[in-house]
C-alpha cells in the first residue's frame, strides 16, 4: 500500500519547535524502496524528480546520492525503528537560546537540526527539561556564537540517569511522570493563549519583571518538577534555592550557585561510578579494541575516568 513506500509529514526542524506555534514545511519520503517501487507512486515522484534530482545527480561526493537521487541520502532507519509505535517522541533543538525539550508527532522527518529522544514517557521529559540535565548540558556543551550547541555525545549520553537502566522512569518514578506531564500541559496552554513560541515564553520566564500569573505557575511547576527529580536521584538532603539568580548565561530564574555545584559534583561522581561499574562489566573492552583498529578516526575509550571530564557510558 501507499502507507509502506510514501510518508508525507512535517518536516521538523529547530525553528518549527513547537509544530502546535509555528508550522514546518512538509516532506514527502519515497522510503528505501526502490525506483520500480518508487515509480508506482508517479506523482510523487515527478515532484521529487523535478525538486531533487538537479542536485543529486551532479553530486561529486556520493555515489549513492546521484544514483538513488529519490532517497533520502541519509536515511535513519534506526531512528525510524525507535520510535515505531510511540505515541510522541521529545525533540531538543542543536542550537537554541533555552534550552527546551518539545513533544512532537512521530510522522514528521527530524532535520539534523534537531536532536530526536526516543520515548514517550513524560518522566523522561521532566528529567531532560529539568535544571539538572540543563547544568550537566550547559557545562559539556559546545556553542554557536552567542548560544548553546546540543552535542548528545556530550551532553545525553554522558548524562547519568537516577537508575542505572532508566527504560522505564514512569514506573519507577510516577511523580515524576506526573509533574513532568502537568509542566507540559501548563507550557503549551501559556504558548497557545500568547500566541508565542518557546524562546518569548522563556523570555519571560527568566525576567524577574514578569509577574503574571501563567509565568508564575510555570515557574512554581519547574521547582515541583526539579524537586521530584532530586528525590528520583535520592538528594532530598538538597536546599534548591529556586531564586533569580546571576549565572553565565545571564539573569536565570534557576537554582542558587551553591546549589548548582552541589549537583554538578554529584552527577560527576555518579557518572564516574557508573563508568567504572561498565568496565567492570567489560562493557566498553570491543570500544577499546574497536579504536586500535581505527587509525585517525577518533579517539577510543578512556582506561581511566578523568577526574574532570565525563565518561561516555553504554548504560546512560
Amino acid at each position: 500500500g501507499v502507507a509502506q513506500s510514501i510518508e508525507w509529514g512535517q518536516f521538523l526542524h529547530s525553528k518549527s519547535l513547537p509544530s502546535s506555534v509555528k508550522a514546518g514545511l512538509r516532506s514527502t519520503q519515497l522510503s528505501n524502496y526502490g525506483s520500480p517501487y518508487a515509480r508506482d507512486y508517479p506523482d510523487c515522484l515527478a515532484i521529487v524528480e523535478q525538486k531533487v534530482k538537479p542536485d543529486r545527480i551532479v553530486n561529486k561526493y556520493s555515489k549513492s546520492a546521484r544514483e538513488k537521487w529519490w532517497l533520502y541520502e541519509r536515511a535513519r532507519p534506526e531512528l525510524n525503528a525507535a520510535i515505531t509505535g510511540l505515541t510522541r517522541m521529545f525533540v531538543i533543538p542543536r542550537v537554541s537560546k533555552f534550552f527546551t525539550v518539545s513533544v512532537s508527532s512521530t510522522n514528521v522527518v527530524a532535520s539534523e537540526a534537531t536532536v530526536v529522544i526516543a520515548s514517550e514517557s513524560f518522566a523522561d521529559f521532566a528529567l531532560l527539561q529539568s535544571l539538572f540535565h540543563q547544568l550537566w548540558t550547559f557545562s559539556y556543551q559546545s556553542s554557536l556564537e552567542t548560544r548553546g550547541r546540543y552535542t548528545p555525545s556530550d551532553c545525553f549520553e554522558t548524562f547519568p540517569f537516577p537508575t542505572p537502566d532508566p527504560s522505564d522512569l514512569s514506573t519507577q518514578f510516577p511523580t515524576l511522570n506526573a509533574i513532568g506531564e502537568t509542566y507540559y500541559t501548563h507550557r503549551q496552554a501559556v504558548m497557545r493563549n500568547r500566541q508565542e513560541g518557546l524562546t518569548k515564553t522563556y523570555n519571560r520566564f527568566h525576567d524577574p519583571n514578569e509577574t503574571a500569573n501563567d509565568i508564575q505557575k510555570l515557574r512554581e511547576l519547574h521547582i515541583e518538577m526539579d524537586r521530584e527529580v532530586a528525590n528520583a536521584y535520592g538528594w532530598q538532603d538538597l536546599d534548591l534555592g529556586h531564586d533569580f539568580h546571576t549565572t553565565k548565561q545571564g539573569i536565570r530564574f534557576t537554582i542558587s550557585e551553591t546549589a548548582r555545584r552541589e549537583v554538578l559534583d554529584r552527577l560527576l561522581e555518579l557518572n564516574h561510578q557508573r563508568y567504572a561499574e561498565e568496565v567492570a562489566q567489560g562493557l566498553h573492552d570491543k570500544k577499546k579494541a574497536k579504536g586500535k583498529g581505527q587509525k585517525a578516526k577518533g579517539k577510543a575509550q578512556p582506561s581511566k575516568v578523568d577526574s574532570e571530564k565525563p565518561m561516555q557510558g553504554s548504560l546512560f
